[in-house]
């Protein structure tokens, strides 16, 4: 997939002309109880009598938009919802912004069920609900809104709301794009190469007739499936294994993340591959490796394996994809298997094994633990963990831990696993702290630290990269561990984790969806 429209197509707020929802006073817009007038930072006004003409034109017109509105007129609720939602002759206040854009909505007024649904889609001034929105957006695609065409189009490709269908996402961005919605033609090539081809040819068969074979169908069941940000954005984690994978790929897919999570070291990201990695940008890739960020360590591994300001190491580079994967990083699996193809590793691993590397012993048991090597046995991959564990290899001790917690290599033994990544955190492993952390929440066990430490834990280390630490992050937020229960800021950062790869947090954000079906 090309990185551009990836990006393009991964950050996509959905906007419409009527409604513009970057506006600052959306993000400061209070509940009634709160609203503006009351915030005791605002300086001191004394009352006047009088008021210039245009504020005082501007309040008559309030005044009979408002007798308008009350009096049912669905066109002059939506327009006071919107000027409550942008602070447009009224105070800020999404509260009052909710209840009149509904109000036009419950009247099936297609721009405002398509705002109500923006409204819900984001939890702004009312509660989130991502299925009530996607309703909205679909009446408002059926009466021939391009906005909300988009809209429906990319929900088709989530498998949140509605059961993922690339052939309606396909006809309903088609339709979009037709129309001239600017997102819907940047998407649509990318859509397309997931389509049936009978879809993509057969220019005579309708939305109506794709929607009506899956109506029945359309909400997600997720109690049938094995597994369990509110943007709207395109998730897919299907990887083409014939694509080549270049260090430029890997070096924007790390950029763009610290660029979401850390905007300062931006500036010195941007533009520095591939002439010129600096000690202070290295140290930088570094330091987002060691709070364990996937996309860091498979840079770092691609580092190592092409010898790029490290000196040339295929057992670096092996560790360092490995401890990506384990993180669920999109490349990392491929790069390890075309490193095993070319077999120049087996000697440098080989010699260092025989040097009582620990690095070397991580790398062969992970190799052989993701069916990449088998020269070593089951017991020698776990034996060369325990040894490079008792180096204070920390990886090797996480690893370990999981194969106490899964079964894999070992005998189950939760009661293990939490020893030793307890053991690791207490040594100075990140990975190993959030590991027990979210363990213990998922778990409902008795947590060491407080809550509040919890929180400040999780949104310590997310900001630092670790996509861990995203995902305990978004269940503070669920649970109401150390802050508020936002279910809404739950989603972003459950949706955040799933788009950097993570499938544990792309499972949460499912359960947390089917929880409103």
């Amino acid at each position: 997939m090309n990185t551009n429209t990836t990006t393009t197509i991964k950050n996509i707020l959905i906007s419409a002309s009527c409604l513009v929802l970057l506006f600052s006073a959306v993000i400061q817009a209070q509940d009634s109880s709160k609203s503006l007038a009351f915030k005791g930072n605002l300086p001191f006004y004394r009352i006047t009598l009088f008021y210039p003409t245009t504020i005082y034109n501007d309040l008559w017109n309030i005044f009979n938009l408002n007798k308008s509105a009350n009096s049912g007129d669905m066109n002059a609720q939506h327009e006071l919802g919107i000027r409550y939602l942008t602070g447009q002759g009224v105070f800020a206040d999404t509260v009052k912004s909710a209840y009149w854009i509904k109000k036009a909505a419950d009247q099936k007024l297609p721009q405002a069920c398509y705002n109500y649904g923006i409204l819900l889609n984001n939890g702004w001034g009312l509660k989130w609900d991502p299925v009530e929105a996607y309703k909205n957006f679909l009446y408002a695609a059926e009466h021939d809104m391009p906005e909300a065409e988009f809209a429906v189009g990319i929900i088709y490709t989530d498998d949140l709301v509605v059961e993922r269908n690339w052939d309606a996402a396909y006809l309903w961005i088609k339709k979009a794009a037709a129309a001239g919605s600017k997102p819907a033609k940047e998407v649509l090539p990318e859509i397309e190469k997931r389509t049936s081809k009978s879809i993509i040819k057969d220019t005579a068969i309708s939305i109506a007739q794709i929607d009506e074979t899956i109506k029945s169908k359309s909400i997600v069941d997720n109690t049938t499936k094995n597994s369990q940000n509110s943007r709207l954005m395109f998730l897919d984690f299907s990887q083409d294994t014939t694509a080549e994978i270049t260090t430029e790929n890997i070096w924007d897919e790390f950029a763009k993340v610290v660029k979401s999570i850390n905007p300062e070291d931006t500036l010195l990201i941007k533009d520095a591959y591939p002439e010129d990695i600096s000690d202070s940008l290295y140290q930088i890739i570094y330091q987002y490796g060691n709070y364990d960020s996937p996309e860091a360590l498979t840079l770092l591994g691609r580092f190592f394996e092409k010898g790029i300001y490290v000196k040339k190491s295929a057992v670096e580079a092996i560790v360092c994809y490995l401890r990506a994967a384990r993180l669920d990083s999109p490349f990392a699996p491929h790069l390890l298997w075309k490193m095993m193809k070319s077999k120049e590793h087996t000697r440098e691993l080989k010699a260092r094994i025989e040097k009582n590397d620990p690095e070397a012993k991580y790398a062969w048991s992970g190799l052989f633990a993701f069916g990449l090597d088998n020269q070593i046995t089951r017991d020698d991959a776990f034996k060369f963990l325990q040894q490079a564990a008792l180096q204070n290899h920390l990886p090797s001790m996480i690893e370990i831990g999981s194969c106490y917690y899964t079964g894999s290599l070992v005998a189950r033994d939760k009661a293990k696993a939490m020893e030793k990544w307890k053991y690791a955190a207490a040594i100075g492993s990140n990975e190993a702290k959030i590991r027990t952390l979210i363990t213990e929440v998922l778990n409902n066990e008795e947590i060491d630290l407080n809550v509040n430490d919890v929180f400040l834990i999780a949104k310590e280390l997310e900001k630092k990269g670790s996509i861990m630490a995203q995902t305990a992050y978004a269940l503070c937020f669920e649970k109401g561990l150390g802050t508020k229960t936002d279910e809404v800021k739950a989603a972003k950062y459950f949706r955040s984790a799933a788009q950097r790869g993570s499938r544990y947090a792309y499972d949460e954000l499912k359960r947390l969806y089917a929880s409103y079906k």
